[in-house]
């Protein structure tokens, strides 16, 4: 017995001379990748599982503490006894059959922090995120929707998740929709999406001094298509109430507002054009230099005549631009941001060219 305890103690005493050498400073030690990978080869298996949770006819196999752990939504589902499903070893969930489609992968993000998106797939997917409150999971979707329209460019997707953005409060994916949609008006009056924007949504553009379009009267006229589509027409006395006054109709031609006062909407309503009609004519008869200075935002030029086109730079001196376009003040956009002495043309778009 005396030969192990001398053998122990001769152990101990090697331990702590060991101890005493190495740095004082801590380390973590381990694998996060191991860990998730340990955790993930959980997913949708039998073994150790202690609820199902049951999608139309596909029964996938979870566990308790991990659904509760990432969805408040799934914990009261789970765990509070004034709900039936607390008690059951499976639990049916209704969901829309595009959301049924993408289940599996809402599940499966769960266990292993990630998830395989695409166009088809975001929303379900952010649908998903949402009704079961899974906040990783919305923040994963946004950041990806908001990706695809910075490098897609399409005006057309950034229309349509432009409503998802506002319903979910994606404040993120809604700043990069609203900034592709704001610098591509010319294209975007054109297509379905833009008549289902809402008035709010519409309102938007209209206030902001951002908007690239050709001019203040095609922006007129996607308005107008807007409010005399079938999802607004009922609507469009109280709509133009909230549009007309952000509608800049001093920076149109005469021409233009003279089409204007002949088309079929001014004449119906003709009573809630007339003060801007005669507001814009007016600013017209004004001295220029009153005119160019006007602080009202309804007279301030947006981004007018701006083209995705490419075409021939010109170097024109500021003086001799001033004096050659001195007759097209209303035509040519202002380019009040700039304060350099050359101005950089690239497109020159005046009506009746």
């Amino acid at each position: 017995m005396a030969y192990y305890e001398d053998r122990l103690l001769q152990h101990c005493d090697n331990y702590t001379n060991v101890d005493m050498q190495t740095s004082d400073h801590s380390e973590i030690a381990g694998s996060c990748e191991s860990y998730v990978s340990s955790l993930s080869s959980a997913f949708n298996k039998p073994d150790l599982s202690d609820v199902v949770i049951k999608v139309g006819e596909v029964s996938y196999y979870a566990h308790r503490f991990l659904l509760a752990h990432f969805s408040d939504v799934m914990r009261t589902m789970l765990t509070e006894s004034r709900w039936r499903d607390s008690k059951q070893a499976e639990v049916k969930l209704q969901e829309t059959p595009e959301c049924a489609a993408a289940f599996k992968g809402f599940l499966k993000f769960m266990y292993t922090g990630q998830v395989e998106l695409n166009v088809s797939t975001a929303i379900p997917m952010l649908v998903l995120a949402d009704k079961y409150n899974v906040v990783l999971l919305i923040l994963a979707c946004e950041d990806y929707m908001a990706r695809q329209v910075i490098e897609s460019k399409n005006e057309k997707g950034a229309l349509q998740w432009w409503k998802h953005a506002k319903t979910y409060s994606l404040k993120h994916l809604e700043v990069e929709c609203v900034d592709l949609i704001e610098g591509k008006v010319n294209a975007v009056v054109e297509t379905p999406e833009w008549l289902d924007l809402s008035i709010d949504q519409l309102c938007t553009i209209l206030e902001s001094s951002d908007v690239v379009v050709q001019d203040e009267y095609t922006l007129y006229q996607g308005v107008e298509s807007w409010l005399q589509s079938e999802n607004h027409k009922s609507n469009i006395s109280e709509y133009l109430d909230r549009v007309l006054p952000l509608l800049r109709f001093s920076q149109m031609t005469p021409k233009q507002i003279d089409a204007l006062e002949k088309s079929s909407l001014c004449k119906q309503f003709s009573g809630k054009f007339t003060s801007y009609i005669l507001a814009a004519y007016k600013f017209f008869a004004m001295e220029r230099n009153m005119a160019a200075y006007d602080p009202r935002k309804v007279d301030q030029a947006r981004e007018y005549g701006k083209s995705t086109c490419q075409e021939t730079e010109i170097s024109l001196e500021f003086k001799k631009l001033q004096e050659y376009f001195a007759n097209y003040q209303y035509t040519v956009a202002m380019y009040h941001k700039s304060a350099c002495t050359f101005f950089r043309i690239t497109r020159l778009e005046l009506i009746g060219w």
